[in-house]
């Protein structure tokens, strides 16, 4: 059995992968006081041969975790690199470009033709972009949706995070649903001018959306755009040295 996992800033995301097969994939939060107790009780470690992560949490996080499980043999961390997977990456420093963003890459080069723009929300939003020969030109980073109302929580007075409607208005008559929906249109306005941009420069492109945040943006799920939630997964099932699994639909979203 193997066990593929990504450690968000946020959430944590993993999957048994049984002859091939994907299982259920599973996701939960963490609170960055007790990271590692709480994501060792989620994990199903114990019978795996195989335990691949992706993580952004820091190199002192990862050797605790390393230690926890305490299965050297089976444990596999993995990291951006410079040319592998036929990528190329376009970052002037590789070790600070995320592993998450890089395994989204590894995924789209390998599963699409073509240009790719790959957009993946969630705490931040980032968006890359791939050439159809495994260029990798660079990319963005944002806040997301969620980060960035516990910002204006965070540095503003009288504007305490309390839980907003769910519908997006112009015309918002409280501050929890003026502030979601000013981020919400930002980030989804400002994605939009962004892709265009992209598009003018690049060409024909697939644009590939994923990430749990995906579904805040406006215009994610139009025809034409695809939605892929657990790219990462993907990606880091390719670096582990796998070539094709049965992938979750979206309908297994988290």
């Amino acid at each position: 059995m193997i066990v593929l996992i990504d450690f968000g800033n946020s959430y944590c995301k993993w999957v048994q992968i049984v002859d091939g097969y994907w299982q259920h994939v599973h996701s939960f939060a963490y609170d960055r006081t007790d990271q590692l107790n709480n994501c060792l009780q989620h994990l199903p470690l114990t019978e795996a041969e195989q335990i691949h992560i992706v993580s952004v949490l820091g190199a002192a996080f990862d050797e605790q975790l390393s230690q926890a499980i305490n299965k050297p043999e089976a444990v596999h961390f993995h990291q951006s690199q410079t040319a592998a997977h036929g990528i190329l990456l376009g970052y002037r420093q590789p070790a600070s470009y995320g592993v998450d963003r890089y395994a989204t890459l590894v995924a789209a080069h390998q599963h699409f033709a073509g240009h790719k723009i790959i957009v993946d929300c969630g705490t931040a939003i980032t968006v890359d972009v791939l050439q159809q020969d495994g260029q990798h030109l660079g990319g963005i980073i944002l806040p997301g949706v969620d980060t960035m109302c516990a910002s204006l929580a965070m540095c503003t007075s009288g504007l305490a995070h309390t839980e907003p409607s769910a519908d997006i208005n112009l015309f918002a008559d409280n501050s929890a649903d003026a502030i979601h929906s000013g981020a919400v249109l930002t980030a989804s306005y400002g994605l939009q001018g962004v892709i265009k941009d992209i598009q003018r420069h690049l060409g024909r492109a697939t644009l590939i959306f994923t990430g749990g945040g995906r579904h805040k943006i406006l215009g994610f799920d139009r025809p034409g755009t695809l939605s892929r939630p657990h790219l990462v997964l993907e990606g880091l099932f390719i670096m582990a040295g796998g070539e094709s699994a049965q992938v979750p639909t979206a309908s297994d979203d988290i």
